[in-house]
């Protein structure tokens, strides 16, 4: 590759404005008043890391104690008070095995661009737990004004109650709370939230019918998140008898009542199977009546620790895609490592989107690779090209960045090849940065 044309598609990236397809920051207030430390950065080099040898017992993920990801280490949540420099300490036996892989790459970006450090060492540590309270400091909008970051399609955990849209967070809303239930909480939730007595399937799907419509209307979500199926489960969606259905939430319904001893237990996955199939099945049809994309999780299991890999494969919702032609569905982290089959669906299913988001943490490589097969295998307008995946805004940042160098290669390797001319590069670089995302979810400037 020419290091001309290179540094020419680097500038104009540079100079490209952005939008995040696929992130999950909590609301800006709890970013500068909550709790933050060097795991919140280091968030994918964790599993690495442990996956190098580090224990998992040794240093939890930031992620353990947020009800909607489920995320337990077999004992009751304890919030990490050890300082950054003792985490670091059982992290830097295993850094030198990790620091060049995607999510060790991605974390020394970090501290290159927000502390001045080129490597997490004893000392770059302290200019980190000195810096770090400033930057809380920094609004949302400077940070992603300053990297040229227009909109986030983010995902908020507890919709528009907890996590509303800004003018820069665009909120879908996280669905599995509600359309995955395996105890008491989700009923007594909806009925919370909609007032409505729930006491049968019929009377859940009312509640349930009237959250999402009031969500999506009132409460400006954009879009559904459907996340934990695959890391319980195969990711299909069988179409199942009312009945069964109604079995399913009977065993909830005869379970201990809330508050008492015993009551946090739930059902399996497998036992709850027929309800969640009918519910999700559902969930599908209301995201046509309300015109809203579905985004949902395929493949790698990132910051899981061991999984069932082919549970993700994004082939196994084939049945559930053709099913509803008029869902738009957005497949996220390109299905990696089922990434060429995931680009074939994009390619043949007219209701199919790639959402690359993460893949560039995961592996700079496979994503360079597999962007240079899809800008010319499949419709430009169905590639999201950005997407951060991040929890907090220094990393979303760091993102770009890395987006911008990796894009920047892609597009010089394209149009030295011949395969691309300059027009048709430049055109491209602004579909995939920006104007797809905003198509997809119907967005204003």
């Amino acid at each position: 590759m020419k290091q001309e044309i290179y540094k020419y598609y680097k500038s104009v990236l540079d100079e490209t404005h952005l939008a995040d397809a696929h992130a999950h920051l909590a609301p800006e207030a709890e970013w500068h008043s909550g709790h933050s430390d060097i795991t919140d950065i280091f968030l994918y080099c964790l599993p690495d890391l442990i996956s190098a040898g580090m224990s998992r017992d040794d240093l939890h993920l930031p992620t353990e104690g947020v009800p909607a990801f489920h995320a337990s280490f077999g004992e009751p949540y304890r919030p990490d008070t050890r300082s950054n420099l003792e985490k670091w300490q059982v992290m830097k036996p295993y850094w030198p095995f990790v620091r060049k892989m995607g999510s060790g790459v991605h974390a020394r970006r970090v501290m290159k661009l927000f502390f001045g450090a080129e490597d997490l060492t004893d000392e770059t540590v302290e200019i980190f737990e000195k810096k770090l309270p400033d930057w809380k400091k920094t609004s949302y909008k400077e940070l992603f004004s300053a990297y040229k970051i227009d909109r986030v399609m983010n995902v908020s955990l507890g919709g528009s109650r907890s996590n509303p849209p800004t003018d820069i967070l665009e909120q879908q809303l996280y669905t599995d709370q509600f359309t995955q239930p395996v105890s008491r909480d989700t009923p007594y939730l909806l009925e919370k939230l909609t007032g409505i007595p729930i006491y049968s399937l019929d009377t859940y799907m009312e509640a349930l019918d009237q959250f999402l419509e009031s969500e999506v209307r009132e409460g400006g979500m954009k879009g559904f998140k459907l996340h934990l199926t695959s890391f319980n489960r195969e990711l299909k969606f069988d179409l199942v008898d009312k009945f069964d259905a109604e079995k399913a939430l009977d065993k909830i319904f005869t379970s201990i009542p809330r508050g008492s001893l015993g009551s946090a237990f739930g059902h399996s996955y497998n036992e709850m199977r027929p309800l969640h199939d009918y519910l999700q099945n559902h969930l599908l049809g209301k995201a046509v009546e309300l015109n809203v994309p579905v985004q949902i999780h395929t493949g790698t299991f990132g910051s899981s620790m061991g999984f069932n890999l082919p549970n993700s494969n994004p082939t196994l919702l084939t049945d559930t895609i053709l099913r509803y032609p008029r869902v738009k569905f957005d497949l996220l982290h390109c299905g990696w490592p089922y990434a060429r089959e995931l680009g074939e669906m994009a390619r043949s299913m007219d209701n199919v989107w790639i959402n690359t988001t993460w893949l560039q943490i995961l592996s700079p490589v496979a994503y360079k690779q597999f962007m240079k097969e899809w800008l010319l295998q499949i419709p430009i307008n169905k590639i999201f090209g950005f997407g951060s995946d991040e929890l907090n805004p220094l990393s979303t940042c760091a993102c770009a960045d890395v987006y911008r160098e990796l894009c920047a290669q892609v597009f010089a390797e394209l149009v030295e090849d011949n395969l691309l001319s300059e027009k048709e590069a430049l055109f491209m670089i602004q579909r995939i940065s920006k104007d797809n995302v905003y198509d997809h979810w119907n967005l204003k400037n």
